[in-house]
């Protein structure tokens, strides 16, 4: 719902963290200028309906300290206004840690400022919007139960099913949650398990992939909830990733459909 304001951080020195809606990032690029109109057609339409998946994609705190840091990749990326994340990279002197999980933590003082981030998300959510958001997909499946409470105060009937919390050495211990499960504020659990990434590999032949993913799903009696990213059907800088993306997934629609009168049995 939001990203890294560069301008005020960079005013303040990077001293202070501030953030600007995704409207005013629209407005910024001429090419995403309508896209506030789309996307409140197709809700209008019936053709999609958004979800709350944070305030920003970002862990404001490993952000912060990325860009103050020594990484000459961090540097650069935030002249340009870009996030890149250079952990786990090789690259000259990376800021190591993974700040791509908004909701992940070290330990429990991270608590307040998470549940704070985690609400404005939700409100920025229904401010953009018009109606709250009715499930919650948490950033990269880094998450502790503390958060359920803000869900549940801000509407949030279904919460992402998988979890990886971290223990005091830093370690993450991946926690897989029933579908159907309540949590113990009420929410019921959901996950996505059907992967489509074209992007990832556009050699690949995700079109079968997630048709046996399907399978496999309708077979057990879940529905098929998909993984699949926006940077799959952008083509600003490679006009090609878009095109091949946008092919092969009008591709599954029509292997789904053909196969629908099969799903409805």
């Amino acid at each position: 719902m939001a990203n890294p304001d560069c301008a005020k951080i960079k005013a303040a020195e990077k001293k202070e963290y501030h953030y600007e809606s995704i409207l005013e990032t629209y407005k910024r690029f001429s090419h995403t200028k309508e896209v506030p109109i789309l996307i409140k057609e197709g809700i209008g339409k019936g053709i999609n309906i958004p979800q709350s998946h944070g305030r920003e994609h970002i862990h404001v705190k490993r952000w912060m300290e990325a860009i103050n840091s020594v990484s000459e990749k961090e540097q650069l990326a935030f002249q340009y206004k870009a996030i890149i994340s250079t952990a786990s990279t090789v690259c000259n002197k990376p800021y190591i840690k993974n700040y791509f999980a908004g909701q992940d933590y070290s330990d429990e003082s991270e608590f307040d400022s998470i549940e704070k981030i985690t609400e404005e998300g939700l409100i920025l959510f229904k401010s953009i919007f018009g109606f709250k958001s009715l499930t919650f997909t948490v950033q990269g499946g880094f998450w502790g139960d503390h958060i359920l409470k803000i869900l549940a105060k801000n509407g949030v009937l279904l919460a992402s099913g998988q979890q990886a919390s971290p223990d005091l050495k830093g370690l993450h211990t991946t926690i897989n949650k029933i579908w159907v499960q309540n949590s113990a504020c009420n929410q019921m659990y959901y996950r996505r398990n059907i992967l489509f990434e074209p992007s990832y590999n556009q050699n690949l032949d995700w079109e079968s992939k997630a048709m046996a993913d399907i399978e496999i799903a309708f077979r057990w009696g879940k529905p098929a909830v998909f993984s699949t990213h926006r940077a799959n059907y952008i083509g600003s800088i490679f006009e090609d990733n878009k095109e091949q993306s946008l092919q092969k997934l009008s591709n599954l629609l029509l292997r789904i459909k053909k196969n629908g009168k099969e799903y409805s049995l």
